[in-house]
């Protein structure tokens, strides 16, 4: 009798169901596992998602939506974000001025008020927050009963009009160079998401 080679593969499977999330958390640290311990220090990631809806223009996007709560204040917080197709293979990627991130609070962060303020050192006008949940004093912070729970999201349009599997990367910083955690989501999309008729090979770019 012939020897029989028997290959054992162990892989890991993310099961999607209408009341779950579909999305992982990565700290930045060498090696760290990509997983649903989404605990980043300050900031714990209580839920994300990433859904199919249009923008303001009316064009198909995407919708990434964040959960979280907060320990410290974090004051300069940035993030960055990839958006891809991961069947066609096809990335954008938001890096915001000069690829340092956009401000969490003034592009992301939800109950947040921003100005445009006059940079008296520079000369350049900014936008500045000045009402965020993530500059809640520490000491408000330490008198609460219950952490204090804040909510952002952001709306993308398609770069690519193509159907099947999304993700969308979302990486904080803390506006000093130190990287806080990575959140990735993922989402299914339909040609009905695209506003594509069935069976159409229509392939559009969505400009910025």
């Amino acid at each position: 009798m012939l020897p029989t080679t028997i290959t054992l593969c162990l892989c890991l499977l993310t099961v999607v169901s209408a009341e779950t999330s579909w999305f992982k958390c990565k700290q930045h640290l060498p090696s760290s596992p990509i997983s649903r311990s989404c605990s980043f220090g300050d900031i714990t990631i209580r839920d994300a998602s990433l859904t199919p809806t249009k923008n303001h223009d009316g064009l198909p996007s995407l919708k990434f939506s964040l959960t979280a709560s907060l320990s410290k204040p974090i004051p300069g917080a940035q993030f960055t974000a990839t958006m891809t197709a991961i069947e066609a293979g096809k990335s954008i990627q938001y890096g915001g001025h000069k690829g340092q991130g956009y401000d969490m609070c003034c592009n992301f962060a939800e109950d947040s008020t921003c100005q445009w303020l006059r940079n008296h050192e520079t000369g350049f006008v900014e936008h500045v927050p000045v009402d965020c949940p993530l500059l809640v004093p520490q000491a408000d912070l330490e008198q609460r009963q219950t952490p204090l729970v804040w909510t952002g999201s952001m709306v993308k349009p398609f770069h690519v009009m193509e159907k099947g599997l999304w993700e969308l990367k979302f990486m904080m910083n803390d506006g000093e160079g130190r990287q806080i955690g990575q959140v990735t989501a993922w989402a299914r999309v339909t040609n009905a998401d695209l506003g594509i008729a069935d069976g159409d090979e229509l392939r559009l770019v969505v400009p910025e």
